[in-house]
Formats: C-alpha cells, structure tokens, sequence
C-alpha cells in the first residue's frame, strides 16, 4: 500500500468537501493507479486541470504514482503561460474571455479589434461578478474602490491610463501577444 499526498489549488477546491479544501490530503493506494483517475476520484474533472506536478515536476495524467509522492494539481493559469513545462495538453485549456464594465467601452472595442471574446455589462458589481464567474472570464476594471471586495477567481485591475497603455498592461500581465 502506498501513501501519497494531494494538494488542489484555485477554483479546483470547489469540486472537493469542505474540509478537503486548500489542504494537503493523504490517501492510500491499493495498486498503482494513473493520476488521471485518482484526480477523478475526487470529483475533480481533468478537462478543468492544466498542471499537475509530482514532486515538482511536470508529469502527464496517466503517469503512476509511488509511495511518498507528493501532487500538485492546478486549475488554467489566466496570468501566465505554463505551455513550456505543462504535460497535461499541448493547447491551452480554454480561450482568454473578458467581461468588462460599461464604463470600459474603448478598452474592449480594442480587445475585440485583437479578435478576443469581450462582453461588456452594466449592473452592480455582484451581477457583474457573478457572470464573470459564471462565464469564467477575466474581469477587468479600473476602479480599485468598487471591485475590492469581490471574490472572483479571474480578475485584472487595469490602472486608469490611456487605453492604449492599458493593452500593453494587459498583454503584458496575461503573457498575451500584443498586435
């Protein structure tokens, strides 16, 4: 019998028990078993995985575990870009998605100039939380006052600058390539 260690991070915590959540959890295996499979297991599904580190490093989903591994297992990265070390998929998991307040009308006509998917909404700032979340898009917004106490899981302020500027800021915070 071998025991291993499992951490999820992010928005993965949400498929586990309350008590199972943004901790490390032990487990036993009875046989050597693909990650891919004990991930499952939780109730986690791998569409939503985008890394998975064992012992640090990057491994694929069907690889086996040994007694004392330690697993990390993380969500898409909307910040930066894992395709150099990620081994779970070549492609990134899903399009970049933003949702912008009414007030950033010339912000997302540009970003869909670039060809990105860009809504914009008006509302408070639950509904407009809880479509981005929904969505799972990256909220975007200039006002630090108004969108301070919102949890959601993809979100980017962007300083109030020119528009332009805030495309470089943009690009440069999401590893995005600027054109």
């Amino acid at each position: 019998m071998e025991k291993v260690i499992f951490r999820f991070y992010e928005e993965l915590n949400e498929y586990l028990p309350v008590k199972k959540r943004k901790t490390d959890i032990a487990i036993t295996l009875e046989k050597s078993t693909p990650i891919s499979e004990i991930i499952q297991s939780f109730g986690v599904p791998l569409d939503e995985v985008d890394l998975i580190l064992v012992n640090g490093e990057s491994v694929d989903p069907t690889h086996l575990l040994v007694s004392r591994d330690r697993i990390s297992v993380y969500p898409v990265f909307e910040s930066f870009d894992i395709g150099s070390v990620s081994r779970v998929r070549s492609n990134p998991l899903r399009e970049t998605a933003f949702l912008l307040p009414v007030g950033m009308k010339c912000l997302a006509g540009e970003l869909r100039k670039r060809n990105f998917d860009v809504v914009i909404i008006a509302g408070t700032e639950t509904k407009i939380a809880r479509r981005a979340e929904r969505e799972k898009r990256i909220l975007i917004f200039s006002d630090r006052v108004r969108y301070r106490r919102l949890s959601v899981s993809r979100i980017l302020y962007v300083p109030p600058i020119s528009v332009n500027d805030q495309l470089k800021y943009i690009f440069t915070r999401l590893h995005l390539n600027y054109n």
